[in-house]
């Protein structure tokens, strides 16, 4: 079939005119002088090895703990009949919302199941319970087994559960590296839990589903954060106050984020403003546009999140390095110009190898923060591959987000260990 090209997907008269930007003469796109990649090459990259990452926290998450956590979330989805037909629910809005709330669930419980216990498991559970409960308050309110006081008052109880916690929460730990990564994850799961407001009155059946669903989730994440922070302060050697540390690291960290943000160029997002010839259009040069977009962000403080401020450095660090290592290596000629499908593989396994590399050497856990990162976009890089039709003939220049991604997941995996050391030693010092 015709190669599926950006021209072919922009409208076939534009591409006959020669208006779209890179588009070469007529002759051109007829004989289709870009290269093309197979569609079947694409998904068989794709479908390749992910790498293994161990957990983000320094608290190991017990099997049992969460399997309590699915329990809860299957007992909550039995009450919804299954299947819900016309008989059940003669609305249709209201039965097919249902239904969508109740496949959420159990896509997250298949998630759930098939990994192993972490931090991230803990919010993929976390996103199962609050659909599920999405579902059974629904199917609650359409039998009139729910009222509006019912759930302000639960809602009343999370809030005191969240507040308690937090009179209690202190930021301890032994080492400061491996206890900022802790704090930052409880921070986030307090800023959920925070989130829960007080909503308007009923409207219609689905308000009581919604935030049914809501409560659930600021539940979990409290739930969560208790978890975390228990285990943790049960297994240290030793328990000291880490406050300090975080804030003097996080004024030190901030002043040689802004100081290496001096050495960017006038516009990191826009390639051509500082690279020459085929780099600009390789997958580098979108590498580094996406790199450019924040490498010279520095992020403010919050009085209320001291470690979530330190990891946002650690995040504005690790970018910098990555753009200024990739565009050092373009300048020298060393970047990639996609001509067939070994280059897209090999831009991949690079990415697949520097991800591995770093999880294997580093024993910090703020450098496991930026793999896990890197492994979810590896996923989204390979949805995109895995859209093409095996029959297709794709050219490269359609590629461009995917490819440019496997390049920046590698620059930011190699310079993660780099980044986390400076974190380390400002907090080891502070």
């Amino acid at each position: 079939m015709a190669p599926r090209t950006r021209r072919a997907l922009l409208g076939s008269t534009a591409a006959a005119l020669g208006c779209l930007a890179g588009c070469g003469s007529l002759g051109d796109a007829i004989d289709g002088a870009e290269p093309t990649v197979d569609g079947a090459v694409l998904n068989e990259v794709a479908s390749g090895e992910t790498p293994t990452v161990r957990d983000v926290v320094p608290v190991g998450i017990e099997p049992d703990y969460v399997a309590d956590q699915v329990a809860r979330a299957e007992s909550v989805l039995a009450s919804v009949p299954e299947p819900l037909d016309v008989d059940d629910v003669s609305d249709d809005t209201v039965r097919e919302h249902t239904i969508d709330e109740r496949a959420h669930a159990r896509r997250h419980l298949d998630e759930v199941a098939a990994a192993p216990p972490t931090a991230s498991t803990l919010e993929t559970v976390a996103h199962a319970r609050g659909w599920a409960r999405a579902a059974a308050t629904t199917w609650a309110a359409v039998e009139g087994r729910v009222t509006d006081d019912a759930l302000f008052e639960e809602r009343l109880a999370v809030r005191e559960d969240l507040r308690a916690f937090r009179d209690r929460w202190a930021y301890v730990g032994d080492d400061p590296a491996a206890a900022v990564v802790l704090h930052a994850v409880i921070e986030d799961r307090l800023d959920e839990g925070s989130s829960l407001f007080a909503p308007d009155a009923p409207v219609d059946t689905l308000w009581f589903g919604e935030y049914g669903g809501d409560i659930e989730r600021a539940r979990a994440a409290v739930d969560h954060a208790t978890y975390l922070y228990d285990e943790f302060v049960a297994a240290l050697d030793r328990r000291r106050s880490l406050r300090d540390a975080f804030v003097g690291a996080a004024d030190a960290l901030a002043r040689t984020a802004r100081d290496r943000q001096q050495s960017l160029p006038a516009a990191p997002d826009d390639p051509s403003s500082y690279l020459d010839g085929a780099a600009v259009d390789a997958p580098a040069g979108a590498a580094l546009e996406g790199l450019g977009q924040h490498a010279g962000y520095v992020p403010d403080g919050d009085p209320d999140r001291h470690a979530g401020y330190v990891t946002s450095l650690h995040w504005s660090l690790t970018r910098v390095s990555a753009f200024h290592s990739l565009r050092q290596r373009v300048a020298a000629g060393e970047y990639t110009t996609v001509s067939d499908g070994d280059d897209v593989r090999r831009l991949r396994q690079d990415a697949v190898s520097a991800v591995e590399s770093a999880a294997a050497a580093s024993g910090y856990h703020l450098t496991r923060r930026v793999l896990r990162y890197s492994v979810e976009e590896l996923a989204h890089a390979d949805e995109e591959l895995s859209e093409w039709d095996a029959d297709d003939a794709v050219e490269v220049d359609v590629l461009e987000r995917p490819l440019g991604g496997y390049v920046r997941i590698r620059e930011l995996a190699r310079a993660a260990a780099g980044a986390s050391a400076t974190v380390a030693d400002a907090l080891r010092s502070a």
